[in-house]
């Protein structure tokens, strides 16, 4: 989708910006939102046809047969969070579970459509994107709406795990978040009820952290 014709660019410092476009996302259904700059190393190789994607020097996103072009002008993520209904994803692994979690996976859609289309609204171009394109998880790290888990999942202060990620990548000039330290991989390495509860061990006894890698 194109921004809408007739539709002037917002001229406000990237601060200025970011603070708009938090508060439009939630109220547009986002939980948590946070802003970090596109780093290509998250960029899946391939999208779900086998197609590349890759950055060029282009106007707009485009696809071909043979590849997806995301332009090289799309520095930004603005990374979202939607909270996922505890009262039934509690019951995972039982199928009152999935209720929560396929409402979450709806909220991702249209949360991400949502936001994107109040971007180009205000004149600059989006793509919105589920769990596809590139990685959630490292870019919601990188926007400050939390930290890695001993679980393998995204950790947040306000929701702990029990979110679904998105983002919308951009060209529009933001200002970035940093990642944010509320003490989760000492928690994790101290706690270890995960790794005792999960049937298969699957789980990583030490959970890595900087010092860890000193040692």
């Amino acid at each position: 989708a194109k921004i809408p014709d007739g539709v002037n660019k917002l001229d406000r410092k990237p601060e200025e910006v970011s603070k708009i476009v938090k508060k439009a996302a939630k109220s547009l259904g986002a939980s948590l939102v946070g802003i970090c700059k596109l780093d290509e190393r998250w960029v899946y190789a391939n999208d779900d046809r086998g197609r590349p994607f890759v950055f060029e020097d282009a106007e707009d996103p485009y696809a071909t047969a043979a590849k997806v072009v995301i332009p090289r002008s799309f520095q930004s993520a603005v990374v979202l969070a939607v909270k996922m209904n505890f009262d039934l994803v509690r019951f995972a692994p039982y199928g009152t579970s999935f209720a929560g979690s396929f409402g979450g996976y709806d909220d991702m859609a249209i949360v991400a459509s949502r936001v994107a289309e109040f971007i180009r609204g205000i004149g600059y171009k989006a793509i919105p994107c589920g769990n596809d394109t590139a990685l959630s998880i490292p870019q919601a790290i990188d926007a400050g709406l939390g930290q890695f888990g001993r679980i393998c999942r995204l950790v947040t202060p306000e929701c702990g795990p029990n979110v679904r990620l998105m983002k919308v990548l951009t060209n529009m000039p933001l200002a970035y978040d940093s990642p944010i330290d509320f003490g989760l991989p000492d928690f994790c390495n101290s706690c270890k009820k995960c790794v005792d509860a999960c049937p298969a061990q699957a789980l990583p006894c030490l959970l890595y952290t900087s010092d860890a890698a000193d040692e």
